[in-house]
């Protein structure tokens, strides 16, 4: 893959990561909830989203894409020059 399509996908994912991870909203609903339903394998309602218990583990399931992200951005940064 090369850089230019590197930075595509990250910049196409981040803002759906980011809000999986951090819970906070970084793209529209509508996608982050999409993208939910495939990271956690199953269909879900929109009031489990206020659930305190159930955010820590849409967390849980984003931690390791969340972290992929952040490394290949350095790394990105690092090939730039940044």
């Amino acid at each position: 893959m090369t850089d230019a399509q590197e930075r595509r996908k990250l910049l196409a994912r981040w803002p759906i990561v980011v809000t999986g991870f951090t819970g906070v909203l970084a793209c529209s609903f509508d996608r982050f909830h999409e993208d939910a339903e495939r990271v956690m394998g199953h269909p879900i309602w929109t009031h489990q989203f206020g659930d305190a218990d159930f955010a820590e583990r849409i967390k849980e399931a984003y931690r390791a894409e969340f972290l992929e992200l952040v490394e290949a951005t350095e790394n990105l940064q690092g090939a730039v020059g940044a």
